[in-house]
């Protein structure tokens, strides 16, 4: 489950939004420019990108070079994905794609 900006209680807020479930486990995450997430999936093999009030979207799979995901970042108009190719144990990848 991936909650919405919500520090908990002991920082004095007392709701959370759940945004998503059944995506998980997930590894890493950035937000992007219009509020939305990129999650790393790393046991699913794909980058999911998540909206609030919206389904889960499937960006990035195996098809796209993906081993794994274990941390996503953005950069200016990109897209970073590293990956761990545990089950592979061959080619880890930085892959960079065009954020739009």
């Amino acid at each position: 489950m991936l909650a919405g900006l919500s520090l908990g209680t002991a920082f004095g807020v007392s709701d959370a939004t759940v945004a998503a479930r059944g995506i998980g486990p997930v590894d890493d995450f950035t937000w992007l420019p219009d509020g939305s997430a990129l999650l790393a999936v790393n046991s699913a093999n794909t980058v999911i990108r998540l909206r609030l009030g919206q389904s889960p979207k499937v960006m990035l799979t195996a098809s796209d070079g993906l081993q794994n995901p274990t941390s996503v970042a953005v950069g200016g108009d990109r897209v970073y994905v590293s990956d761990s190719a545990y089950s592979t144990g061959q080619d880890l990848n930085l892959l960079s794609v065009r954020l739009h």
